[in-house]
């Protein structure tokens, strides 16, 4: 049966190959190995796979784990990105100078940053620093604030997701 040489000169000990035989140095060669017994090209082509003897689908970010791939950990094996979200800080809705604001994906442990959105006015800016508005505590989908005076007109808050 033919070995096809797909990546080095012909002839070449190193490089990666297309075949049905084992390779002798797997230190110098990458085979990739098709089921069956193809003969031609196209028969190769057809037969190989990246998977001979499992049906895993990864998506998103891989890693190499003891010489197979499989998919790597956000907070783990990468940091998770960064998630800004914008809510309003309705002026109605602070109750004994607390307010509790729905934030799609924080969790009770979520590591967060509360401030103030830059599309906030100057109004808006100076009541901000008036009420001197903190992060008391987070649930799943919930952030709750307090601020020392509760403020008169609407706020845009933004909540910086890290986890």
């Amino acid at each position: 049966m033919a070995i096809f040489n797909v990546g080095a000169g012909g002839g070449s000990t190193n490089g990666v190959y297309v075949g049905t035989t084992e390779p002798t140095d797997h230190r110098t060669t990458v085979w990739i190995v098709p089921d069956g017994t193809p003969t031609t090209p196209e028969d190769i082509a057809n037969a190989l796979s990246i998977s001979a003897n499992t049906s895993t689908t990864l998506t998103g970010m891989l890693k190499g784990d003891n010489g197979k791939m499989t998919q790597a950990v956000a907070g783990t094996d990468y940091a998770t990105p960064v998630v800004d979200t914008v809510v309003t800080a309705s002026a109605s809705a602070w109750s004994d100078n607390t307010i509790t604001l729905s934030v799609t994906g924080v969790m009770a442990d979520s590591k967060l940053e509360i401030g103030l959105s830059d599309t906030a006015t100057d109004e808006q800016y100076a009541a901000a620093t008036a009420a001197q508005i903190r992060a008391t505590g987070s649930g799943n989908g919930t952030v709750t604030l307090k601020a020392t005076t509760a403020p008169t007109i609407d706020l845009p808050i933004i909540i910086r997701r890290f986890s």
